[in-house]
């Protein structure tokens, strides 16, 4: 429905309609101050409300009066139609109907209507006649359509319609004439506007009771009882009462009623401003770190479950942590026995670093660990060569070194002559001293001889011989003398003589030499005297020197005259 639109003049209405079912008192609306209405003939006719009915609808609107009153009428207008009706019922305070139905009742003309204007003064209508009403009365109106005489809001046609209202009060001259039958109001009289102004006296309504509320005073029903004190704390945990002794609500913690039955979580309890509390949860602990400690809801008690993980250190290689659960956690025993523990991989293997993987053996080399594998591998054998080709190489054992043997034999190049090689250490073959000082070598038999030619056993002497050297023995035979007898040796000129005299003749001693140039001849004059009659000299019996002992036999050639003669001409070269 539409809203519902008040009016007022001099006194209070409501501020708004509002649907209700028949019969059924509305809620107090709180009063306002009417606006300016219409006078006539020393009374107020005023437009209270109009709005739009609709089907199923009841519009129910509040007046209140300040003044007592000699006549009250409500008067609804709406328009002519077919089925056009309205009903109407005006209570006062609640109480008896004072009227029904009504339609096209001459009181519009208490408002100066007529019936000729549609609305107000619409040629259907519906009036009440309310009668006198004592002072601060409050009038609901109801509207409704026709037929909905029982005022549920059941009929079926829409309309506009205005609720007129006609009043005759009763002014006041003085608070005397404003006394009424309403034992806790103090009443007055406003001379001015003539009405009389009732203010409620509560403390004249106490019964001294706290629990029953507080009572309060109506300013037309008089004393009214208050609403009893609400203990309720809306906690569920506490019984809630009023205590009139201490004018106060008293609450009871009841513990039990928070309980849910688990023992697990703990004990409930109540708290008299926060209701419900948890407790705190069932504490299970039997001192040993490695057993696992629960609650059993089942059971309503404490489990200790034994756990080897409890115990678990983390650590591979010590083994398997146990939990007794008398004595608490128990260490594990070597998981790699005769192996290495690798923690980093917990797993047990044959080595973790190099140390491991040494057999003590110097000559087979290092031994080194495979790390991703954890198994040991052997190095390569320890290389002793000195790059010696003359020493025996050889890793010994027993001294975890290399030895080096000289081996002399290695050196010998096959010759006899030049001595025995020999090794050493550090320098390698070295050269062997020649084992024939004296005399001479001979390669061929690897034997020391005197001589392996004749040359070898020549003295340089002339006189004795020629010396032999004996091939097979290496030994020099002694020559025998080259002067047969009776010439004699002469060592000097290296001749054999037979009374010969030699005689040494220079260059250049005699007048009639001269001195060889190159290939020339020597030309040597020997010069007869008494003792020597060159005459005599035989052929091939001189024998002509050079200074480099070397010489030749010359025959003479006579030459000249007297005792002298000429050798042959001896060529120089």
């Amino acid at each position: 429905m539409d809203r519902l639109r008040v009016f007022g003049a001099f006194f209070t209405i409501s501020s708004v309609a509002f649907a209700q079912p028949a019969l059924i008192e509305p809620p107090d609306y709180p009063p306002v101050q009417p606006g300016p209405g219409e006078v006539h003939d020393g009374a107020s006719c005023f437009l209270l409300a109009s709005g739009t009915m609709v089907p199923g609808d009841v519009d129910w609107v509040q007046l209140s009066i300040p003044w007592a009153t000699t006549r009250t009428v409500v008067d609804v207008d709406f328009p002519a139609g077919s089925g056009s009706s309205v009903l109407l019922v005006s209570r006062i305070g609640g109480g008896t109907v004072l009227g029904l139905a009504d339609s096209n009742n001459p009181r519009d003309t208490l408002c100066g209507l007529s019936g000729s204007t549609a609305p107000p003064g619409s040629p259907t209508d519906s009036a009440v006649e309310v009668g006198p009403t004592p002072r601060h009365s409050v009038l609901d109106i109801g509207v409704s359509g026709w037929p909905d005489t029982a005022f549920t809001g059941q009929h079926t046609h829409s309309f506009g319609y205005e609720v007129w209202v006609f009043i005759n009060p009763i002014l006041c001259t003085s608070d005397a004439g404003c006394a009424d039958s309403v034992a806790c109001t103090v009443d007055t009289c406003d001379v001015d506007t003539g009405i009389c102004n009732s203010a409620a006296n509560h403390s004249a309504c106490l019964d001294s009771s706290y629990c029953n509320g507080a009572e309060f005073c109506h300013a037309t029903l008089g004393c009214r009882l208050g609403a009893a004190v609400n203990c309720n704390d809306g906690l569920s945990c506490t019984i809630d009462s009023c205590n009139e002794s201490l004018d106060s609500c008293v609450h009871s913690p009841i513990d039990d009623w928070c309980d849910n039955g688990t023992f697990c979580d703990g004990v409930e309890w109540c708290d008299v401003d926060l209701g419900c509390q948890s407790g705190a949860p069932e504490t299970c602990d039997d001192g040993e770190d490695c057993t696992v400690d629960t609650c059993d809801p089942d059971i309503d008690d404490c489990v200790f479950t034994s756990s080897g993980d409890a115990c678990d250190d983390g650590l591979f290689c010590n083994g398997q942590e146990t939990c007794d659960p008398d004595s608490g956690c128990a260490a594990g025993g070597d998981p790699c026995p005769n192996e290495f523990c690798d923690e980093a991989g917990d797993r047990c293997v044959e080595c973790v670093d190099d140390f491991d993987c040494d057999d003590g053996v110097f000559c087979n080399g290092a031994e080194r660990c495979d790390l991703a594998a954890g198994t040991c591998d052997r190095g390569p054998a320890v290389v002793c060569d000195d790059q010696n080709d003359c020493t025996t190489d050889h890793c010994d054992a027993q001294t975890d070194g290399c030895t080096h043997a000289p081996d002399d034999g290695a050196c010998d190049d096959g010759e006899f002559c030049n001595g025995t090689e020999r090794c050493d250490a550090e320098l390698g073959c070295m050269s062997g001293d020649a084992p024939c000082s004296d005399g001479f070598c001979d390669e061929e038999l690897d034997r020391c001889v005197d001589c392996l030619s004749d040359e070898d056993c020549d003295d340089g002497v002339f006189c004795n011989g020629a010396e032999r050297c004996n091939a097979l023995t290496g030994t020099c035979h002694a020559g025998t003398t080259p002067c047969a007898s009776p010439e004699q040796c002469n060592e000097d000129a290296q001749v054999c003589e037979s009374n010969a005299m030699s005689i040494d003749i220079k260059p250049g001693q005699c007048p009639n030499v001269h001195k060889p140039q190159g290939n020339d001849f020597l030309k040597v004059a020997i010069v007869g005297s008494r003792r020597l009659n060159v005459a005599r000299i035989a052929a091939n019996s001189v024998l002509l020197g050079r200074a480099d002992g070397t010489g030749s036999w010359v025959a003479p050639m006579e030459r000249g005259h007297g005792r002298s003669s000429l050798l042959n001409d001896v060529s120089t070269g």
